[in-house]
């Protein structure tokens, strides 16, 4: 028996969130009948849903917390109309650290944005290969929670397969990253995912202490501050 994935349901109060704030959104107005209708089906129970959870460079690094470190950032729904998808993040006030039990977002959800386009392509392809070779038979067949793991500072987007089997190892096929090195569509361990992450995490930190010693004054208060660090392309793709 292949792996099995835990369905998840909006509960009343996420799908109240997508069906008021959707009109607030040129995209999703714009995005024609089809997709309207397939987003709104995912959000109604007729379609898939996932939580979405961050995690920070300190948690990669050799010393952080690995997995368990993610947070609970929020929902995504999803769904395809034709060739077209779409898909809609839903985010709380006051989420929790992922714990035992599983992770409950507190806090009143809205609508923050509207995705289109290849990322959301990419995210729902990989999430079909799931089911079919080579994946399906290098997923160790069982009950398992799949969510959406991102981390913001490396640019990286992976599904996380959590087993609901005590003691069981968790696993993690990226879908959107430009780190050299992290195949998307492969499966990962915990440790290989790390290992393939690391040395980026390294570098960002080191360029953003680096930045962080440049200042300027604002022109508002006289004050001296430091300039806004962004991360540049070079430092994940080295």
């Amino acid at each position: 028996m292949p792996a099995q994935f835990v369905q998840k349901q909006f509960t009343p109060d996420l799908v109240s969130a997508v069906e008021e704030g959707v009109r607030w959104f040129s995209s999703f107005v714009a995005a024609g009948a089809d997709l309207q209708n397939a987003l709104m089906d995912a959000a109604r129970g007729q379609g898939r849903v996932w939580h979405v959870l961050t995690l920070r460079l300190a948690d990669v690094l050799e010393g952080g917390r690995g997995l368990i470190g993610a947070r609970m950032g929020g929902w995504r729904a999803s769904g395809r109309a034709g060739t077209g998808v779409i898909a809609g993040d839903l985010y709380t006030v006051n989420t929790v650290e992922r714990s035992l039990p599983y992770p409950v977002a507190a806090g009143a959800p809205r609508l923050a944005c509207i995705r289109k386009g290849d990322e959301i392509s990419k995210m729902l392809s990989t999430i079909d290969k799931l089911a079919v070779a080579p994946l399906v038979d290098q997923i160790p067949p069982q009950m398992y929670n799949l969510d959406l793991l991102l981390l913001p500072g490396l640019v990286t987007e992976v599904l996380w397969l959590q087993p609901q089997q005590a003691g069981a190892a968790d696993w993690v096929v990226p879908y959107n990253t430009l780190i050299t090195g992290l195949q998307e569509g492969q499966l990962y361990s915990e440790d290989q995912f790390l290992q393939a992450v690391r040395p980026v995490a390294r570098r960002w930190v080191a360029y953003r202490k680096q930045e962080a010693s440049r200042v300027m004054k604002d022109p508002r208060t006289g004050k001296m501050r430091a300039l806004p660090v962004h991360l540049p392309r070079s430092v994940v793709v080295k």
